[in-house]
């Protein structure tokens, strides 16, 4: 039992150094490089590393060309078993938010091992407050509102059930 006990002790401190030693900056250059062809990029942020994570301040996000918005900041926890990412403070771009005026106060997508195949979500803004998750093998987006705000510019998306305003959607 003690064996199994040392044996543990000492994956652990290799995955926590594992961890706590990568480079966060070359891990926010890789994600960068993924998100490039798909058509998404980050502008005029500044990156903060942390010791488990890092945190990108400030910036635009642009999506084929056209600027959809502006946070304050995304927070990036990647432990390999457990994964989340944090957004605070989204703000649409002028030209948007004519159309879509959704504010986002905070925002958390949470990808665990334990969960294989499935993105929980998290979210809360002027349109009230979200959960629900995103099934990769179904690739189905299912969100309830826990807490309705102002839900007038997504109502004609949202379909009311029995739980409350739910969006689905398969892509």
């Amino acid at each position: 039992m003690q064996m199994v006990i040392k044996v543990l002790a000492i994956l652990l401190v290799i995955w926590g150094s594992v961890i706590g030693f990568a480079p966060k900056k070359e891990l926010y250059y890789a994600l960068e490089k993924f998100l490039q062809p798909r058509g998404v990029v980050i502008a005029d942020e500044s990156l903060r590393e942390k010791p488990w994570g890092f945190e990108i301040d400030h910036g635009k996000l642009i999506v084929k060309g056209v600027q959809i918005g502006h946070f304050e900041a995304i927070s990036l926890l990647p432990l390999l078993v457990y994964n989340r990412v944090e957004l605070r403070g989204f703000a649409p771009a002028k030209g948007i938010a004519r159309f879509f005026p959704v504010k986002i106060r905070k925002g958390v997508a949470v990808y665990a091992l334990w969960h294989p195949g499935q993105v929980e979500f998290y979210a809360e803004g002027n349109f009230g407050k979200v959960k629900g998750f995103y099934d990769v093998w179904k690739r189905k987006l299912h969100l309830r509102w826990i807490e309705v705000g102002d839900i007038s510019a997504l109502r004609s998306y949202l379909i009311k059930k029995k739980e409350g305003w739910i969006y689905e959607r398969k892509f």
